[in-house]
């Protein structure tokens, strides 16, 4: 029976899991993955300062798969959100390498991605290609100007709204939950 079980669930030893720990009684830990320079720990601390929860965590990291060394200390990741500097298609191809580490119970609404909004004159990267990459992998897309402190916060509140969601701390709402009812919403709107 278990070698049967196998075949059909393999695990990569590297593979970012959502259930592989059990969460801290009230804590929310996010993850922010992108390139260097893209705006990560300003993004961090413009979570932390709209947060209320004192018990919040934002990591960040260039890429996945995470470092084998800590891990056991490392807590669980409620929600991972993904940086595209629409300047640099090697952000984009980053960001697709690294959704391989990705395990596929993390698509029920606990992924989002962030595409920095800049002028089309210095963009490289197609807005369909970054939009189709959101679409393939069912999951939400918002513009951010990395320069501007009222985008961050802005884009830090609905960062924090799914992160309470993901981490359980809404009473009877699952991230599964919300990510139905917005493809059910967006299908109703053609």
């Amino acid at each position: 029976m278990s070698r049967d079980l196998n075949q059909f669930e393999t695990l990569r030893k590297d593979e970012l899991l959502p259930f592989n720990k059990l969460p801290i009684f009230m804590q929310e830990v996010m993850l922010i993955v992108g390139i260097q320079g893209i705006g990560k720990h300003a993004l961090a601390k413009a979570i932390v300062e709209s947060s209320t929860s004192k018990t919040l965590q934002c990591r960040t990291a260039t890429h996945l798969p995470l470092p084998e060394e800590h891990s056991a200390e490392r807590p669980r990741i409620d929600m991972v959100v993904f940086m595209i500097d629409s300047r640099s298609s090697a952000s984009y191809i980053q960001v697709e390498q690294s959704l391989q580490y990705i395990n596929r119970q993390y698509f029920l609404g606990k992924i989002c991605f962030i595409a920095t909004k800049v002028p089309t004159e210095t963009q490289n990267l197609e807005v369909e290609s970054i939009t189709q990459l959101c679409d393939d992998h069912g999951s939400c897309l918002f513009w951010m100007d990395p320069t501007s402190g009222a985008d961050r916060t802005v884009v830090a509140k609905k960062l924090l709204e799914m992160l309470n969601i993901s981490a359980g701390l809404k009473p009877g709402i699952t991230p599964l939950l919300t990510d139905c009812t917005h493809r059910l919403l967006n299908m109703q709107s053609f």
